[in-house]
This record gives structure tokens, C-alpha cells and sequence, in this order.
């Protein structure tokens, strides 16, 4: 938190999030994709919306610093009251004469600075430790986030072994990731709309006795709910577009994170990738000397 404001309730949520049960995670998943007017109702109505009990609505709200339900109901009055904007975001076009390009520009920096801001050096120490205590490491990225996920998996794989990148070819994900789990780690990127595989792995694997690392946005993935480490890094825009600067910036710093934590095995390994890739060059390049590549000669009338 860099802000003098006083915390709001969903700063309290991403604050006290790792301590929160999963049944209590499905209560803040459902405050926040509709923040804030759903936590204004019954208990009875939140936990029926988030398929809990009014017992875990009201330990939630105890969990993140509020005296009962009540006391979480009084301080969104609060921000509705004293907001100099209404909660909800809609697309606005651009003004006639503004830039797309300054516009996008602002809008990545914003991300970036707001991805960065949340996070606490306690939880990427945890995320590094877990990244390199684990017997493997798998990633999982949803539609939108399957880039940073291939991004995050090539620089891990770089870092230490045993990497793997989840993809739906050649051979179902479920089927990829049967014998996964125990002493291993699963990184889930996922944003809305939620993919349905992002929620069966983190599922997975925490139900093996693996661990899991997710990251997502401030409405919380389903994946989320069995986390160990959960990262929070928004992913919106200057207009219909969305930017993915905020959760690749979170997956860098873990790396480096990881790089910086133990750099000699680290740098041995990548000698070795490199001395692979350089025989690999030689065989191709001796490949292509003794075996040329047909010419219009060589190909026959037809």
C-alpha cells in the first residue's frame, strides 16, 4: 500500500487473502466481481451467491478486519459516500484530438504501477522458494494470458529444470497432468472470462498435494480458491483493447526473483542449454551442407 487513504475492502481482501479458507475465497470472488453492492445484502444472499454458509460470510468479514458483517457493510457505505467516482468501470471512447497511441501508453504505465504496488516482498519470496523447492514446475495460461504464461515458462525453464508448459496439443491437459502433483507446482494465469481448465488445475493439483501459485485480476479467478500465492495484477485498457502489462511485469519480477536467489547452479545450467543449442546448430548446418536443397533443376517435368 503507497496510498494515505485509509484501506477500502477490497484493499482489505487482496491484503488478507492468503489467510482466507477457500469456502471464504468463493465469498471474496463474489464481492468483488460485484463491488460493491452484493456485500450491502444478507448474509444469507452472499453465501447462497458465493455457495457458502451465512457462518463463512461472517468469519470472512471477521478474517479481514471488520467486527462482523455489519462493520464490512459500514465502510462500503463509507466509500459509496465519499467516492469521487462511481464504482463501476464502463469503456468510454476516446475524446476527439486524444492520442490512441498516448492513451495506450498511460494505460500500460498505470497497470504496471498498480501490479507492482501490490505486491509484497513476502509473497514473492514464498512464490520463489515454492518455484524452486518443487520437483516440477507446470504453467497453465487461459486465452488472453496464455502469452505471459509461455513468457513466465521460458524464462523458469532457463532458471532450473523440469519445466513444463500446458497447452491443449497434442494430448488433452487432463491427461498431460494425471500423474502431477504431489511435491510439485502448478502457475495458473487466468483472467475473466474465466477458463474453466485454469480452476481443474489449480484444483488438481492442490487436491495432490502439490502446491499453486495463481495470478490474476482484482475479480479473482476461480483458480484463486486453492492458491498458496495469490498475485493481483489488474489487466484493462485505454479503450476496447486490454493490456497484459500489469501480470507480465509480476511474472518478470518472480523471475528475477528466482534468478537473484541462487545464480551459480543457475548460470551452470544455462552453459549447458547453450552448449546443446550450439550442437544442435553444427548437426543442422552439417545437415544442410551434405544434403542441399533442391533446385528448379532438379525437379522433374510435369
Amino acid at each position: 500500500m503507497t496510498s494515505e487513504n485509509p484501506p477500502t475492502v477490497s484493499d482489505r481482501i487482496y491484503e488478507n487473502l492468503e489467510s482466507l479458507t477457500p469456502a471464504e475465497r468463493r465469498v471474496a470472488q463474489v464481492i468483488l466481481e460485484t463491488y460493491p453492492m452484493l456485500s450491502l445484502r444478507p448474509a444469507s444472499v452472499i453465501a447462497a451467491e458465493s455457495d457458502t454458509s451465512p457462518a463463512t460470510v461472517v468469519r470472512f468479514a471477521t478474517k479481514i478486519g471488520f467486527d462482523g458483517l455489519p462493520g464490512l457493510q459500514d465502510a462500503i457505505r463509507v466509500e459509496i459516500d465519499t467516492a469521487p467516482n462511481p464504482p463501476a468501470q464502463v469503456y468510454r471512447p476516446l475524446a476527439i484530438g486524444d492520442s490512441p497511441s498516448i492513451a495506450a501508453a498511460d494505460a500500460t504505465l498505470a497497470l504496471v504501477t498498480d501490479a507492482l504496488n501490490r505486491l509484497k516482498q513476502e509473497q514473492v519470496d514464498e512464490a520463489v522458494s515454492m518455484i524452486l523447492g518443487a520437483r516440477r514446475v507446470w504453467l497453465y495460461g487461459g486465452r488472453l494470458s496464455h502469452g505471459i504464461a509461455f513468457s513466465f515458462y521460458a524464462h523458469l525453464n532457463l532458471l532450473r529444470p523440469d519445466v513444463q508448459l500446458l497447452e491443449s496439443w497434442p494430448a488433452p491437459v487432463a491427461d498431460q497432468i494425471a500423474h502431477a502433483g504431489r511435491d510439485e507446482l502448478a502457475i495458473v494465469i487466468d483472467y475473466r472470462h474465466y477458463d474453466p481448465t485454469a480452476e481443474f488445475v489449480a484444483s488438481h493439483f492442490a487436491g495432490s498435494r502439490g502446491r499453486v501459485i495463481v495470478i490474476t485480476d482484482q475479480f479473482l479467478s476461480p483458480a484463486a480458491q486453492r492458491a498458496s500465492v495469490t498475485f493481483i495484477a489488474p489487466m484493462e485498457g485505454s479503450g476496447l483493447i486490454v493490456s497484459q502489462a500489469g501480470a507480465l511485469a509480476v511474472a518478470e519480477v518472480v523471475s528475477s526473483n528466482v534468478a537473484a536467489r541462487s545464480d551459480h547452479p543457475m548460470l551452470q545450467r544455462m552453459k549447458k542449454i547453450q552448449a546443446s543449442r550450439a550442437r544442435a546448430a553444427q548437426i543442422a548446418e552439417h545437415h544442410n551442407s551434405t544434403n542441399p536443397a533442391p533446385t528448379d533443376q532438379d525437379m522433374p517435368d510435369t
